[in-house]
C-alpha cells in the first residue's frame, strides 16, 4: 500500500498519495487557484505520487493504481 496523508488548512484540503523525490517532475491537471486540481509526480515515465485539492475520488483512484503498479492520470 502506498503511503498517503491529508492535511486541512481552513478551507484547503490537500490529499497526497505515493512517494515522490526531489528529482521527480510534475504535471498539473485542473485549476490550482480554483482549488480543483491534481499534481502528478513522475520519475521518468513512472508515476510516483499524486497530490490533489478538491478531487477526492481522483486521489483514491490514484492510490489504487499506485498500489497495483498501474498507470494513472486523469485530466
Amino acid at each position: 500500500m502506498p503511503p498517503f496523508f491529508w492535511s486541512n488548512h481552513f478551507d484547503l484540503h490537500i490529499h497526497y498519495v505515493g512517494h515522490a523525490s526531489g528529482d521527480d517532475h510534475t504535471t498539473i491537471s485542473g485549476n490550482l487557484k480554483a482549488k480543483d486540481a491534481s499534481v502528478g509526480f513522475r520519475d521518468g515515465d513512472k508515476l510516483t505520487a499524486v497530490a490533489s485539492i478538491g478531487r477526492d475520488l481522483e486521489n483514491l483512484k490514484a492510490e489504487l493504481a499506485l498500489e497495483r503498479g498501474e498507470e494513472f492520470w486523469s485530466s
